[in-house]
C-alpha cells in the first residue's frame, strides 16, 4: 500500500480515528508522519486513552486517592492529566488505581502477547500450566473426572524439574 500523502513509499503508519461513530483511517510512509502537525507518540496515544477511558467511567462513582506520591509529590490528578507518572514511587502509591486501568485495556495485569521463541520456553510451559488449570477446574465442576485426572497429570509434568523430565 502506498502512502496517501506523497504517493510514492510504502505506508507503514496506519491510523484510525472514531469521531462521532465514524470511522476514519489514513495511511502514511514513516517520512509523511513525522512531517504531520501532530507527530504521534507514546504520550499523545497514551493521554488520549486516558481521556477516553475518563469519559467511559465518568458516571461511575470511584475512589480518587488524594494522598500524592511521597517521593515527587504527584497526584493522581496530575498523573490522568499528565498522562505519565512523576517518578518510580508513584507506581507504589497509585498502585491500585494502574492496575484497575491495566485490567480495563487489557484484559489483564499480567503480559499475555507474544514473546521470543528461543527465549520463552519457561514462559510458554508456564502459560500451558495455567490454560491447563483453567480446563481442570471446568472439568471438575462438569463432574468430569478422567478428563480431569488427565489435565492433572499434564499440569504436574509441565512443572516437574528439567532433571526428572531427562
Amino acid at each position: 500500500m502506498l502512502c496517501e500523502k506523497c504517493k510514492k513509499n510504502t505506508a507503514t503508519v496506519h491510523m484510525q480515528q472514531f469521531i462521532g461513530g465514524n470511522k476514519t483511517e489514513i495511511h502514511l510512509c514513516q517520512s509523511c508522519s513525522f512531517k504531520m502537525e501532530m507527530p504521534i507518540s507514546f504520550e499523545n496515544i497514551f493521554q488520549g486513552f486516558l481521556t477516553s477511558l475518563q469519559s467511559m467511567t465518568a458516571n461511575r462513582p470511584t475512589r480518587i486517592p488524594t494522598t500524592p506520591c511521597e517521593r515527587c509529590g504527584m497526584t493522581y490528578e496530575q498523573f490522568k492529566s499528565a498522562g505519565k507518572l512523576g517518578c518510580e514511587a508513584c507506581y507504589h502509591t497509585f498502585a491500585k488505581e494502574i492496575e484497575a486501568l491495566f485490567k480495563n485495556v487489557q484484559g489483564s495485569t499480567r503480559h499475555e502477547g507474544k514473546f521470543p521463541q528461543r527465549l520463552g520456553a519457561d514462559l510458554r510451559a508456564r502459560r500451558e500450566a495455567d490454560q491447563l488449570r483453567r480446563q481442570l477446574k471446568e472439568a471438575v465442576e462438569a463432574e468430569n473426572y478422567e478428563d480431569a485426572a488427565r489435565l492433572r497429570d499434564q499440569i504436574r509434568a509441565l512443572e516437574a524439574p528439567k532433571e526428572l523430565q531427562s
